[in-house]
């Protein structure tokens, strides 16, 4: 897991549903096999496989021999509001495994809400014909969840002086009337930050030195 943008290959970011183990203890359960729920799943698995989408009510257009959903008329105006807010999540990610994680989203949501939908109407909970909000809502948690075990896989990397980068940017976009002139005056003003750990950090970043650096982190 690279910071470095030039390596990104996307393939980490292509795993979507990983989460990350807890080590939550638990204790040994040994209990009968729920045949009403193995039998209830497989039998939505077989509906789901064999299926004519088209007399569900999905669209399938003269170009594409594969039949689709749409949102209806309320979910996608919260999609297009969840779309915008994902937008300037993603724009100000500082962290960019997690910047380009975030960019998969735009997909992820509306498949798992499909996923959430088509389940639905395979067990008959619903009969409309588009996916309403209750998929949406579902999938937006899915994402809130994922994003939080995410930004936990990301963190495992060694990531010592991006982070240091990460509170310098983040001072200069939140303090720009405090710009230092020095490295040390830069690290009077972050926690824990030595003036020869700040030069280090920016060394990558702009190799040049004193105000400009920081100038020119201000537009970052």
């Amino acid at each position: 897991l690279s910071p470095d943008a030039k390596n990104h290959d996307g393939l980490a970011q292509r795993m979507q549903l990983c989460v990350f183990n807890d080590s939550i203890i638990r204790e040994y359960c040994d209990e009968q096999i729920d045949k009403d729920a193995r039998n209830s799943a497989y039998s939505l698995i077989k509906e789901l496989a064999y299926a004519d989408y088209e007399i569900w009510g999905a669209t399938n257009d003269q170009d594409d021999d594969i039949p689709y959903f749409r949102f209806n008329e309320e979910a996608q105006e919260l999609f297009i509001q969840w779309y915008n807010k994902l937008k300037e999540k993603e724009r100000e990610e500082i962290d960019l495994n997690m910047q380009a994680h975030l960019g998969k989203y735009y997909s992820l949501l509306p498949s798992l809400a499909l996923v959430f939908f088509l389940i639905d109407k395979a067990d008959g909970a619903t009969t409309a014909n588009a996916i309403e909000v209750l998929h949406f809502r579902m999938a937006e948690e899915w994402c809130r969840v994922l994003e939080t075990h995410a930004r936990k896989m990301y963190s495992l990397s060694d990531k010592t002086e991006i982070t240091l980068k990460d509170k310098i940017i983040n001072f200069v976009r939140e303090h720009p009337e405090k710009l230092p002139a020095t490295y040390g005056q830069l690290s009077g003003l972050i926690r824990g930050a030595k003036a020869q750990d700040v030069e280090s950090a920016l060394n990558n970043l702009v190799k040049t030195e004193g105000k400009l650096v920081i100038e020119l982190l201000s537009n970052v």
